[in-house]
């Protein structure tokens, strides 16, 4: 079992590119979420990495998400579109297994689960390590009080970090980081950068008990694209695997 984190969206300055009259394959930037210009390409990416669930995000509208379930969902029958703190329906679901998708109290985030896998998708706040912690803490003890047991919580943390330590720029994402880890092992720390730049945002944390293999970030993308797609391979129990 293969999952995979991606954000699909454009650099951050990118929300200005409309003053610029930058461009994509001869279109306008009109804002800096998923740009149908890159599809294609994108994928061609996900059918080379073969996930069992990806995880994908930022998607602007309701005409885009569509654009990608006519692409995928041929080969991904299972799909659902999850809100976010910043925007709603933004984070897509893909799922070769069947999947049941259920919101975590007031938090803002869902449970997505198949019959042998349960996940947390995440993109926390952009701009507020304060706030990326309040979040955090509030996912963590919504799992606590509702029993549930979740397996994986994955996406753009958003953390300021970078290096394999990590090293953070923000204590407070340094605290955010070390509850988590309490509870889930980090897949992807010796992944040292999953962003253009330095930083390493997206990550994946599995319970402790799960093992796994292969980190892997394919540090290439397309045109003004930041982030890189990331992803793991799971060594799923045999009676899981019935």
């Amino acid at each position: 079992m293969k999952i995979l984190t991606w954000n699909l969206g454009l650099s951050w300055w990118c929300k200005y590119a409309h003053y610029f009259g930058l461009e994509i394959k001869g279109e306008k930037i009109k804002h800096e979420y998923f740009q149908k210009q890159h599809l294609e390409t994108i994928v061609a990416k996900i059918e080379e990495i073969n996930p069992t669930i990806c995880i994908l995000q930022e998607f602007y509208d309701e005409k885009d998400r569509l654009l990608m379930i006519s692409k995928l969902g041929k080969k991904y029958p299972y799909n659902s579109s999850l809100h976010a703190w910043y925007h709603q329906h933004t984070i897509m679901v893909f799922s070769l297994d069947k999947i049941k998708v259920e919101q975590l109290s007031e938090t803002g985030f869902y449970v997505v689960k198949t019959d042998s896998f349960s996940l947390v998708p995440i993109h926390l706040h952009s701009f507020s390590a304060e706030k990326r912690l309040k979040q955090i803490k509030n996912l963590l003890f919504e799992i606590e009080k509702s029993r549930e047991k979740i397996d994986c919580v994955l996406g753009d943390t958003n953390f300021w970090c970078f290096g394999k330590k990590p090293y953070f720029l923000f204590k407070k994402d340094k605290i955010t980081y070390g509850f988590l880890i309490n509870k889930f092992n980090d897949a992807t720390k010796n992944i040292n950068r999953t962003v253009k730049s330095f930083m390493n945002f997206d990550k994946i944390f599995l319970l402790k008990d799960m093992q796994f293999k292969n980190p892997t970030c394919i540090q290439n993308n397309e045109k003004y694209m930041d982030h890189f797609p990331v992803f793991v391979d799971l060594v799923m129990p045999e009676s899981k695997m019935d």
